[in-house]
């Protein structure tokens, strides 16, 4: 009866948008595979999520971002399994929560329900982007969650990083080619990865892909590019079978994405990933002389992002791109926090303030990340 009903609603969806109904169709397919096997969803989430999480809220899908879609989707089949499966089984709800879990736990709670709740104690009425940034952090615990219920064997594990890497090859071929204006990708990019809807933020020489933002492109591409050298010794002792071709090719095309990002905090990144691996690994530390000669070539390859990014040095003064991001955070940011003691409860969820009218920007962000942890939940 159930897929009876479920066909005449797709037939009567279809009737009235062919493209509501492919896409009812394939969440209900997601689902049916899901609730067989929950790992499929998880692997489904990674592959996806890296080429879609840079598509903006609203421009595909009403309210949420296709990426907080599909893992809403896939997190809804495998609670729906658990409640359906349950009874049939004796299982009961048993709740074992590790100090790990109750950390995350605090840290979501600390970032959505006490900063509102302060909010109401200061008489100030949250407004709909104040309750859609409240989920970020629970977003977040239950990819976790996700992983930790459907993920269980090594070779499950494999498949994950395996997937990982491989997605994370075309996300940083695409960044490598925008950040040096090749093959029209930027361009490509404009309709629906653009960060802010500003096109012309794609052609900075600064490599963002599918990510929509350098930063968050150079964090992925620099733990893919430690899962890659750290799985290269153990290449064959691990199934699924990682092609050692794929493993090295993959280390240097993440090593030179991470510099295409043009971020500071990306080359930062980069060293230290490089180094802790290094230092843990005994056949990562013997090759990694390797990486002098390797930066140097990419230094060269990626000469126009890093001559554009060093060129607000010139004269010995910090980029004025910085100075900007300071005199925000003194000016809208760092006052609140010192009012009505906001520093310890947060000042609302919502991590932005309206721009002044003679800025021409609609809205200045927090772009600190110490900041944006004391504005969203306090200590």
């Amino acid at each position: 009866m159930c897929g009876l009903g479920l066909a005449g609603l797709l037939a009567a969806t279809a009737a009235l948008s062919p493209v509501a109904a492919l896409g009812g169709a394939a969440a209900a397919a997601v689902v049916a595979v899901v609730f067989v096997r929950p790992v499929v969803g998880t692997y489904l989430v990674m592959a996806v999520t890296p080429l879609i999480v840079g598509i903006d809220r609203g421009s595909v899908i009403p309210v949420v971002r296709p990426s907080e879609a599909v893992l809403l989707l896939v997190e809804g089949a495998v609670v729906a399994r658990w409640f359906l499966l349950a009874p049939a089984r004796s299982w009961r709800l048993r709740l074992r929560l590790s100090r790990l879990d109750l950390s995350i736990l605090l840290l979501a709670v600390c970032a959505s329900v006490l900063p509102l709740l302060w909010m109401l104690a200061r008489g100030l009425t949250p407004v709909r982007d104040d309750l859609l940034y409240t989920f970020t952090l629970w977003k977040y615990a239950g990819l976790y969650w996700l992983v930790r219920a459907t993920v269980k064997t090594e070779r499950q594990v494999a498949t994950c990083l395996l997937l990982s890497v491989s997605v994370a090859v075309v996300v940083a071929l695409v960044g490598i080619l925008q950040a040096l204006n090749l093959g029209g990708v930027p361009d490509l990019l404009a309709r629906f990865y653009a960060p802010f809807d500003d096109p012309g933020l794609l052609k900075l020489n600064r490599a963002s892909s599918t990510i929509a933002q350098p930063q968050g492109f150079a964090d992925f591409v620099v733990f893919n590019l430690a899962i890659a050298l750290a799985w290269l010794p153990r290449v064959r002792r691990i199934r699924p079978v990682a092609p050692v071709w794929l493993l090295s090719g993959a280390s240097v095309l993440f090593f030179f994405a991470a510099l295409a990002s043009g971020q500071f905090s990306g080359f930062i990144g980069l060293a230290v990933g490089v180094v802790v691996i290094a230092a843990v690994t005994p056949a990562v530390r013997r090759r990694a002389p390797a990486f002098v000669p390797l930066a140097a070539l990419g230094a060269v390859a990626l000469r126009p992002v890093l001559s554009r990014r060093l060129a607000g040095f010139e004269g010995g003064a910090i980029p004025v791109s910085w100075e900007g991001r300071l005199e925000n955070l003194r000016t809208y940011f760092w006052p609140p926090l010192h009012r009505w003691s906001n520093f310890l409860l947060g000042v609302r969820p919502l991590p932005r303030v309206p721009g002044p009218s003679r800025s021409g920007r609609p809205f200045i962000f927090i772009e600190s990340g110490h900041t944006w942890l004391l504005w969203t939940g306090g200590v």
